[in-house]
């Protein structure tokens, strides 16, 4: 994985993409939504169309073959039915804060009751679009793995402690560089997150003391999100706790059926002491496509620092994307990144993206007007990874 750490913009006013805006919340948004809540309310009758066929393939096995483990798979799948049945539970609760209409946007209530689909939007015909949003709600509870689990801290730390650290230094360093008399508060020292995921990242910003908004445009990842920060507390305000099973559905490099059994409880801390560890800073969310959300004049010079982890990467355009935080910086302000260059739309028949080498990368990052105060290091670490699996991907 590289790490573009510490990169500071240059003097001089930052200048704005020269694409237009798109305005506000369209059909095929609002629309996402109830898509990935109907997925979300399929997880569980998904996975028993899958079991059933593992079940019935297993079972037209010559006698003596399924004489060799048969009570020892038909056990283990047993037991992943009742995994799976508790993440089940877990999306429930979760869909139950909208549909009673307290769990966030408006357009995120609304959406299940959209049923039209624009002829003009393929994207929202057939099975592949079905079976999309299927692979990312069964995919999500590893990314709840990494962000709100006991389980996943030292995957969290390997990644998250650098960000910061590097954050607490530029934020000693923009200080030092103010020529007022009065030095910046900590308060004050606004920060961006883009592609926050479930918002753990921008919530230990807080904990650091600065404003820090996160911006997400995953429909999934944001009702997780408002669900983990916001609607997991009882009605006395006690924090609930819910046990999900992350790799419950993985097939593959699995060591032991326990292994694949691993239950964990979330969140792992309350969000509110997080947010309340230190005073002064404010924390905020913004759902929708980064370069659109901040393409405003408001949103200009605005930032004291842009803090991206494993985020370059999902642009279709990643010379915007540096367009952009290079324009919402204030002069001097910093931009820390952390993550490799996986290309999500790299394969796509149907996406065009530019793919560029990490070389090419940082000659843009250069020309746009960043000064790279610091060069690329590479860190090891993991994302959203079974500890346990046979096959450990490490992005270094």
């Amino acid at each position: 994985m590289w790490s573009v750490a510490r990169v500071a913009t240059a003097k001089g006013m930052a200048h704005c993409p020269e694409t237009g805006g798109q305005g506000s919340s369209s059909f095929s948004e609002v629309k996402q939504l109830g898509e990935m809540m109907r997925a979300c309310r399929d997880y569980q009758a998904d996975y028993d169309t899958m079991l059933r066929a593992k079940l019935n393939y297993f079972c037209e096995l010559p006698e003596q073959q399924q004489a060799y483990v048969g009570d020892l798979v038909l056990d283990r799948l047993r037991q992943c039915r009742r995994g799976v049945s508790q993440n089940a539970q877990f999306l429930a609760m979760m869909l139950k804060c909208y549909e009673r209409g307290d769990g966030g946007p408006d357009t995120l209530v609304l959406a299940q009751d959209k049923q039209g689909e624009p002829e003009h939007d393929p994207q929202w015909h057939g099975h592949d679009c079905r079976e999309a949003n299927m692979s990312r709600v069964r995919r999500v509870f590893q990314q709840v793995y990494r962000e709100w689990t006991v389980e996943g801290a030292q995957e969290r730390d390997r990644t998250f402690l650098p960000l910061l650290d590097d954050l607490e230094r530029e934020f000693e360093r923009f200080r030092t560089m103010t020529n007022s008399d009065k030095k910046l508060q900590r308060h004050e020292y606004r920060v961006l997150c883009p592609g926050c995921g479930l918002g753990r990242l921008p919530l230990e910003i807080r904990r650091h003391g600065m404003s820090v908004q996160g911006n997400e445009n995953n429909a999934l990842h944001l009702m997780i999100s408002n669900f983990l920060l916001n609607q997991t507390y009882s009605s006395e305000g006690v924090l609930l706790r819910h046990v999900i099973f992350p790799f419950i559905m993985s097939s593959n490099n699995i060591r032991s059926a326990a292994d694949q059994r691993l239950c964990c409880s979330v969140p792992d801390v309350d969000p509110r002491e997080l947010a309340q560890a230190t005073d002064g800073g404010e924390f905020s969310m913004c759902a929708g496509d980064f370069v659109e959300s901040y393409r405003d004049e408001s949103s200009r010079n605005a930032w004291h620092a842009v803090v991206t982890s494993f985020f370059l990467d999902t642009a279709q355009n990643v010379i915007e994307y540096i367009e952009t935080i290079y324009a919402l910086l204030v002069e001097g302000g910093s931009w820390i990144n952390i993550g490799p260059l996986l290309y999500h739309y790299a394969d796509s028949l149907h996406i065009r993206s530019i793919e560029l080498t990490l070389e090419e990368l940082m000659v843009v990052i250069d020309r746009v007007g960043f000064d790279v105060v610091e060069p690329v290091s590479f860190v090891q670490a993991p994302y959203a990874a079974d500890p346990n699996s046979m096959l450990q991907d490490i992005c270094a």
